[in-house]
């Protein structure tokens, strides 16, 4: 009897061990090809572009919006690793701050809009009843959540609707988010994994579809970080139905909205112009041992009216700063041969430079920005870097130095989507 308990208990983790292959290689493959499809994009259309076989301004334009698009769509995989990443390390960093459910939704839905709108899905955003107008959580993480869950339903419904629902669930008191559609649904076998990271529903999925099966994983795990909770129902076929549950605090001054919140979003608009920051004035010095990088922010903050020195490692930027011609602000890259700018930074402290610095860099572990701001630096803004971001944060400190000099808005674009918009998809 123990031979044969321990023959089947051989048998059972060898199983499991082909099965953990077996899932791991697919997952290769499907990163893989996940990687390779964005970047066959940029090289290919930049390829067009650098070869003057493109001419046409308005095809020019859209070459450009794909390399664009493919990039982010890069940068969105990376994330996905380097979260799924965290949370198996239980690194994983959220945030606890005032946040306005419905209006992350909203805004979620917005940047969808486009692509429901061409597979001719109704899209539609509904409060029922009485929700908290605000609650206490993560609003970065909410949003990535619920870009998943919603992208998801637009990506797996070919035609029907994708409507999310919020309302407050009476019985446990929590605010509850569904997000329904009439999509391709799923069996009781495949809704076993389908919380499993590095999987999918089946391989056929995967080639009709793409993707690399650590989107719910994430949106899951994150679920469970902020204190709720994720769970699906669905029928092959049918649709599925996601219910997110978050907790709130309901206290005497908690103020309740209904469905007329949504029409404040509706009388805010469209608002789709461009106001470039203006930096006339500011001094700043770009530290960074790439050229194609120095040259970037040259010529981002160049047009904003800043005046821009470079340095391509820390010690020229030290010798630069101890010359009596001032500097309003350094971008410090933080790996760099020769002197990195972790110890520039120190020095620079330890000399007297007082001006700010702003740490430029591709690390996104847990413990970069604490790091950074060890060092001596003021600021912190990661790689790649959304110059928006960047901008805002040049202005306040061009506004400090230059008070006479008007700064305007950021280039972000502030688009936001009402009920009434997305009814007529």
């Amino acid at each position: 009897n123990e031979l044969r308990r321990t023959q089947k208990d051989l048998e059972i983790a060898r199983d499991e061990a082909e099965a953990a292959n077996s899932a791991k290689s697919s997952f290769l493959a499907r990163i893989s090809h996940e990687i390779r499809t964005p970047i066959s994009a940029v090289i290919g259309f930049t390829e067009l572009m650098l070869r003057g076989v493109v001419t046409n301004p308005r095809e020019q334009s859209r070459n450009l919006e794909t390399i664009h698009a493919s990039g982010n769509h890069l940068l969105q995989l990376i994330n996905d690793l380097l979260d799924i990443s965290k949370i198996e390390a239980d690194k994983i960093e959220v945030e606890s701050m005032a946040c306005e459910p419905a209006r992350i939704a909203q805004e979620v839905m917005s940047t969808l809009e486009t692509k429901a709108a061409q597979k001719g899905v109704e899209f539609d955003l509904r409060i029922l009843g009485l929700i908290p107008r605000s609650i206490t959580s993560d609003p970065t993480r909410l949003r990535q959540i619920l870009t998943n869950i919603i992208g998801n339903a637009v990506k797996f419904t070919e035609q029907g609707q994708v409507v999310v629902s919020i309302r407050v669930d009476e019985t446990s008191h929590q605010l509850t988010m569904e997000i329904r559609d009439t999509g391709i649904g799923m069996t009781e076998r495949q809704l076993e994994k389908i919380f499993d990271p590095f999987t999918q529903a089946d391989s056929s999925t995967t080639r009709r579809f793409g993707g690399t099966g650590l989107g719910l994983s994430i949106s899951q795990r994150l679920m469970e970080i902020l204190g709720g909770s994720m769970s699906v129902k669905s029928s092959l076929g049918k649709g599925s139905c996601f219910t997110l549950r978050l907790p709130f605090e309901a206290t005497s001054d908690l103020e309740m909205v209904d469905g007329d919140y949504l029409e404040e979003f509706e009388r805010i608009g469209y608002d789709r112009s461009w106001s470039p920051i203006r930096l006339d004035g500011l001094r700043a010095l770009v530290v960074d041992d790439s050229e194609t990088n120095r040259e970037l922010l040259r010529i981002v903050l160049g047009e904003a009216g800043a005046t821009i020195e470079l340095s391509e490692n820390g010690q020229q930027a030290l010798d630069r700063l101890q010359q009596e011609n001032p500097i309003d602000v350094v971008l410090m890259d933080m790996q760099m041969p020769i002197l990195d700018g972790y110890t520039a930074t120190e020095r620079l402290r330890q000399l007297g430079f007082d001006r700010p610095i702003i740490a430029l860099t591709a690390n996104s572990m847990m413990g970069d920005e604490e790091r950074c701001l060890a060092a001596g630096c003021n600021d912190y803004v990661s790689k790649p870097i959304d110059f928006d971001q960047l901008l805002e944060k040049l202005s306040r400190i061009c506004r400090q130095n230059h008070p006479r000099t008007t700064a305007g808005q950021s280039l972000r674009r502030s688009i936001q989507i009402c009920p009434k918009d997305l009814s007529g998809l």
